[in-house]
């Protein structure tokens, strides 16, 4: 959405697999969802939508976008030990290692790695810094140390965040995520 290579009204067709380079990868609902527009096949988590989506955008504007949501370093947050990604290479980043990243399959990050990432939408674009600990006050009542919001880098512009919150919205409230939409949320 950011760049422009699909909207929300563009169609895409999923028969249930998807073919890269030779190699044909399939979708665990075998008859497919057939043709429907981005926003209902997002809805439905369509691998091969975002696989076709993914191509669209190439894999060099992809890859960018993946380092710059963080997914191929540590978060920084106030814990020790946090594992570096497992991630591909750019060297190694075929048409393959395309398709699968674009669902979030094959490269390995932490829960803390991830739900940084994609909470970049929420806060409008901006990838944050996590902490644990807003504060820690001594016995007589000083504050030992401060912890406050620290942007990292914008991935998205706020335009795009709102579209995109907008749209994830709608899987928990009609598509796959239903059983985990909450009350107020």
């Amino acid at each position: 959405l950011e760049e422009q290579v699909t909207s929300f009204a563009d169609t895409y067709s999923c028969p249930g697999y998807y073919v890269v380079a030779g190699t044909k990868i399939k979708y665990h609902k075998t008859t497919g969802h057939g043709t429907h527009d981005y926003a209902t096949l997002l809805q439905q988590s369509c691998n091969p939508t975002m696989m076709q989506l993914a191509q669209r955008l190439g894999q060099d504007t992809f890859y960018d976008y993946f380092l710059s949501f963080g997914y191929n370093s540590t978060t920084g947050i106030d814990l020790p030990g946090e594992s570096y990604p497992i991630v591909s290479t750019k060297n190694n980043f075929g048409g393959v290692s395309l398709a699968v990243y674009s669902f979030g399959q094959t490269f390995k990050i932490t829960p803390i790695q991830m739900i940084t990432a994609i909470s970049a939408v929420a806060n409008g674009g901006e990838l944050m810094k996590p902490y644990i600990i807003e504060k820690i006050v001594d016995p007589d009542g000083e504050t030992v140390k401060q912890s406050a919001p620290e942007v990292v880098r914008r991935v998205i512009s706020e335009e795009t965040a709102r579209e995109v919150w907008a749209a994830l919205e709608t899987v928990v409230s009609r598509g796959t995520g239903k059983q985990g939409q909450i009350e107020g949320y």
